[in-house]
């Protein structure tokens, strides 16, 4: 696969490109969420090579530093994700209680 065939796969393509300059968590996610299901992860690595250029910023789903992957504090990340999962949820019960209000949906009593 050409550079041109895999640049028009990825999904970033076209996406602001100062999200992939970041290295800092939690300042990645935004530009991780592009690579979490794009199919050329692994020809964007090889394409950009960043431990042989020093890379910084992100390629292929990771986060790199210098030519170096950076990882998050995973006690850090699973505060993180919690918190972000309990906001989801309090979200998700927000949008239905508000649908039952306005009488677009009903939600039938199962007690």
């Amino acid at each position: 696969m050409n550079t041109e065939d895999f640049l028009g796969l990825a999904r970033c393509n076209g996406a602001d490109p100062t999200l992939f300059d970041q290295h800092w968590f939690p300042a990645v996610y935004e530009g991780l969420a592009y690579c979490a299901d794009c199919t050329v992860r692994l020809e964007c690595i090889a394409y950009l090579e960043p431990a042989r250029n020093e890379f910084t910023g992100i390629c292929g789903g990771l986060v790199w530093r210098r030519g170096k992957r950076v990882r998050a504090n995973h006690k850090q990340q699973v505060i993180r994700d919690k918190k972000h999962m309990y906001e989801l949820a309090n979200h998700i019960e927000t949008v239905a209680n508000l649908k039952v209000a306005a009488g677009t949906i009903q939600i039938e009593d199962t007690r």
